[in-house]
């Protein structure tokens, strides 16, 4: 009995011995140093029985690595009729930080690989050198052995908060890297990116180098670190094999140009890198005070008249752009400017539509805002000076653009009602002013010369003729009165026709045609408002919606826009207003939105 069980131990062991035995699972990686963005080419391979059942768990390298691409090849190989299998996994691994990276252990069911290390030297090293980082002084000489490199050199570190940083961006390229996309700014919440060019391509000794201008707008002050930018793609990486060779060999003998090397090529994934760069930025002077922020190395404001030779009368509106432009600021932080108000003047200024473009290296941005004024009284008026603070970085003083103030000559009645002792004067008032003259005229005749039968025949004329003007106007402003509204409620409404003509507008994308077709049908439904542009539309309508594709429109007529406008939204609001003013009962649709 003892022997027996001795037996099936032994049989037991043997099996066991036999599983643990069956199977073999390692790991190897090349090259072994790298720079920071290149790959490495990981394998993991198993030979032994059963390998459809092994699945190695490739989790782990997530921590460290961006696993690119995974592939899985299959050998079976016979000998003395016995049947050994081999799979093979191939990873491309790109670290994910410098130094000392280690990948771990893998597992497949009870097998394990050894862990293995690799050197990721800082960008712009060359693999062949030692792995010290490089000191800015030699960086360029490392570029010159690295195959790839990036660097990012700003102009200023210590700026104010909302000043324009411009920053060149070098990529220096040995492999002919294709760019699968854009450069890409890493946490940028704090700061505003514009590119100011092209990108510039040259070769120097066949290395392509690359450069590309931003300007940077740090948005809070403090101690910020300027966005770092990663780039991405691939170079085709050409390996002769012992089967490539063999194959150019035979076609060498055929005399067959020909070089089957670049079939089997492989695409080699790369990723560059910045390097971090420290910003300390300043806050707003104390001594600037509360008005709008505005740093800049140079402001101007100027203005022009919409007629080169306006004429000024009272109650006529006239309209004049003013002009602002400020250097190294970006145009959506340009100000708001603030028309002093004048009771000589109504004055309605538009929302500004602002521009930006690059002139020396630098952002200039424009704000064109125009303003309607309507002249209240006659005579010699003042137009009131227009101020703007802003701050010099370059002096490191507060400065004011200013628009002087400019005297005006409006036509017109000035200082009151003008009177008259002439009877055709009095002619052109009222019937009660009429009959003042002629009794002023009998009051101041001297009482000791006689009326003559000439005049007093005038006398009797002009008081017929006053009577007759008198009973004729009291006629038509009773007419008037009775038949107002008749006349309002037969008025023709040809809003339906703008209508038609501001969706036909919409669907040519003719933003013009659209402007003008909008203006008049406005004029038409708001009849007692004063509609003179877009911004007056706004008003009537009331809707943030509507208001937003006015503005849109604005910058399309105007500063160059070219984004599409939602002409549901237009043509919603425009016909529930038709509904709304064809049926008084009925709010407008504004008042569902409150």
């Amino acid at each position: 009995m003892m022997w027996k069980k001795i037996k099936i131990y032994a049989v037991a062991a043997l099996f066991w011995s036999a599983e643990c035995w069956a199977g073999q699972l390692s790991a190897r990686v090349e090259p072994q140093r790298i720079q920071y963005g290149e790959t490495v080419q990981f394998e993991v391979s198993y030979e032994g029985d059963n390998s459809g059942l092994v699945q190695p768990h490739f989790e782990v390298l997530n921590n460290d690595f961006a696993v690119y691409s995974t592939s899985t090849s299959m050998q079976t190989q016979y000998t003395n009729g016995m049947a050994q299998q081999k799979r093979v996994w191939s990873l491309t691994l790109m670290p994910q930080k410098e130094g000392k990276v280690t990948i771990p252990a893998i597992k497949a069911g009870n097998y394990q690989t050894v862990p293995l290390n690799i050197e990721v030297l800082p960008s712009g090293s060359s693999s062949v050198q030692s792995g010290s980082a490089q000191t800015s002084a030699g960086a360029a000489a490392a570029a010159d052995n690295a195959d790839f490199w990036m660097d990012m050199t700003i102009d200023e570190k210590n700026p104010y908060v909302q000043q324009e940083i411009n920053g060149t961006l070098v990529i220096y390229d040995n492999k002919n890297i294709q760019f699968t996309a854009d450069p890409v700014f890493e946490n940028a919440d704090d700061w505003e990116i514009r590119q100011l060019d092209e990108p510039v391509i040259t070769d120097k000794n066949g290395q392509r180098i690359i450069k590309i201008k931003y300007a940077f707008f740090p948005q809070k002050s403090g101690k910020l670190t300027l966005p770092r930018v990663a780039v991405r793609g691939y170079y085709v990486e050409r390996k002769q094999g012992d089967i490539s060779r063999s194959v150019n060999g035979l076609l060498q003998l055929f005399e067959i140009n020909f070089d089957v090397t670049d079939l089997v090529a492989q695409q080699k994934p790369v990723m560059l890198k910045t390097k971090p760069i420290a910003v300390e930025v300043k806050p707003i002077p104390t001594d600037y005070g509360h008005d709008w922020w505005l740093p800049s190395t140079a402001v101007s404001l100027r203005t022009r008249w919409a007629d080169k030779r306006p004429v000024f009368k009272v109650g006529e509106a006239v309209t004049r752009e003013i002009m602002l432009s400020a250097s190294g600021v970006a145009e959506n932080r340009l100000p708001v400017l603030e028309i002093a108000e004048n009771d000589a003047w109504k004055q309605y200024p538009e929302n500004p539509v602002t521009a930006s473009s690059v002139k020396n290296g630098e952002v200039v941005s424009t704000a064109v805002t125009r303003v309607v004024y309507i002249p209240q009284r006659g005579g010699e008026q003042v137009l009131p000076e227009i101020k703007l603070r802003w701050y010099n970085v370059k002096t490191h003083h507060i400065e004011n653009a200013i628009i002087p103030a400019e005297k005006m000559s409006v036509g017109g009645v000035a200082g009151g009602a003008q009177t008259s002792s002439a009877p055709s004067a009095a002619l052109a008032d009222t019937p009660d002013a009429l009959v003042a003259a002629v009794k002023n005229r009998l009051e101041n005749k001297p009482q000791n010369q006689p009326i003559s039968q000439q005049e007093r025949r005038q006398q009797n004329i002009l008081l017929i003729a006053a009577i007759i003007i008198g009973a004729f106007l009291c006629g038509a402003i009773c007419n008037y009165l009775f038949l107002r509204r008749k006349i309002t409620d037969t008025k023709v409404d040809f809003s339906g026709d703008f209508i038609n003509d501001i969706e036909k507008n919409l669907h040519r994308s003719d933003y013009r045609g659209l402007r003008d077709s909008l203006l008049r049908w406005g004029e038409q439904v708001y009849s007692d408002a004063y509609i003179n542009n877009l911004n007056d539309l706004s008003a009537q309508i009331k809707a943030p919606e509507f208001t937003e594709q006015m503005q849109l429109l604005n910058q399309n007529l105007y500063a160059g826009g070219t984004e599409k406008l939602n002409g549901k939204i237009i043509m919603n609001y425009v016909k529930n207003r038709q509904k709304a003013k064809a049926n008084p009962k009925k709010p407008p649709l504004p008042d569902l939105y409150k």
